[in-house]
This record gives structure tokens, sequence and C-alpha cells, in this order.
């Protein structure tokens, strides 16, 4: 993978090789977010991104001065250490709010349950559009890395850009949104019948 997407400019690609298993930590981050909203809880899920940024910075800052304190190639090392701890982190934030609500880890492979092919039915169409960005951002960065350095960095750059709106806005509105829901479907069961039939709207003056 590090090679089809570094090309043959690729003299460090050590750093992706260390930074591998971030993939595994943020996915099961992104799970216990979810199962935690699922309960109503909504501070910690929130504030688990900025424990993987303070980690990844303090971390890779200190780990990168601590290998080169020049800054130099060895220094990334420590940066991609960095990000591995920052990811940990991020997960295990998580944790004590997810014991507080009652989950506890135990091993269980029933995958033919009904309610785990329900979730496998509805991931598979999220799956596919949200691969739908990464695969275009990978064959772009396989061709810009046969152009140099820098424009693998402009890329880079404008993606970031490019995920800046979304990252203020969209995240903001999604909770929101979420939360308003929740709100309604649980005052909707302690309702008597009568209670309206609506759907949640969603009022943007209050955001």
């Amino acid at each position: 993978m590090v090679e089809l997407v570094a090309g043959e400019n690729g003299d460090h690609d050590f750093a992706p090789r260390i930074m591998w298993p971030f993939i595994l930590l943020v996915s099961l981050a992104a799970l216990v977010m979810g199962m935690l909203n699922a309960k109503h809880v909504f501070g910690a899920p929130a504030m688990a991104s900025s424990f993987f940024n303070l980690g990844s910075i303090i971390g890779g800052v200190a780990l990168g001065w601590w290998l080169d304190p020049h800054f130099g190639t060895r220094s990334l090392i420590g940066l991609s250490i960095g990000t591995l701890i920052g990811g940990i982190w991020q997960l295990s934030s998580q944790f004590p709010s997810l014991r507080r609500v009652g989950y506890k880890y135990h091993a269980d492979f029933h995958w033919r349950d009904q309610g785990v092919r329900a979730v496998l039915m509805l991931m598979g169409p999220a799956v596919i559009a949200a691969s739908a960005v990464q695969v275009n951002v990978l064959i772009n960065s396989g061709f810009a890395a046969r152009l140099g350095d820098g424009p693998v960095s402009w890329l880079n750059i404008a993606f970031r850009l490019m995920q800046l709106p979304l990252g203020i806005f969209g995240v903001a509105v999604r909770y929101r949104h979420l939360a308003a829901g929740l709100a309604h479907g649980r005052a909707r069961r302690h309702a008597p019948p009568s209670f309206g039939s609506g759907a949640p709207r969603f009022d943007w003056s209050r955001c």
C-alpha cells in the first residue's frame, strides 16, 4: 500500500508503517462513540478527538525532540509514534463512560444474530459512499507522488481545506441533530398516545 501511494519516492515509508495500527484504533474509537451516543452520552465522544490532538501533538513533539533535537528525519519516527499515542488516548478516554453505562467486553462471534445482520446491511451503502473519497485521494496521491514531494503536500493541504467546513459545521450539526432526534424519541416513549406523530424537526435558529 505504501509503495502504491509513494511510488518511487517513498524514502520515508517507515512513517506509514509505524502508523498503520492507527486505522484499527480510530475504527474502534468510532465504534465506541456510536455505542455511547446510543446511550445518550455525548460529552466523552465529542471530547475524544481533542484527546487525540493532545496526545499526537504532545507525544509526537516530545518523542521527536528526544530522537532528534534538531527535528530532522529521525524526528519523523517520534511524530509517527505520537499519532499512535493520540489514537490510544482517543479510544481509552471513552472507556470510563462506556463502563458507567453498563458495557462490559466479552468475545462474541454470533455472526448470525439478526441484529448483526441488520447492522451489516446498513453499513454496506455507508462503506461504499465513504470509501469513494478515500479511493479518490489514494489514486490522486499515487499520481502526485510521481511528480515529486511538492504535489503530494499541495494535495494533502487541499484535502484538509476541503474537510475544514465539514469539521467545523458538519460535526456540530450532526451532534445537534442526533441529540434532538434522541430527545424526541425519548419524549415519544414517555408521552401519551395522543402525542404528535411527526418526525423531529431541526431548528437552525437554536444552533
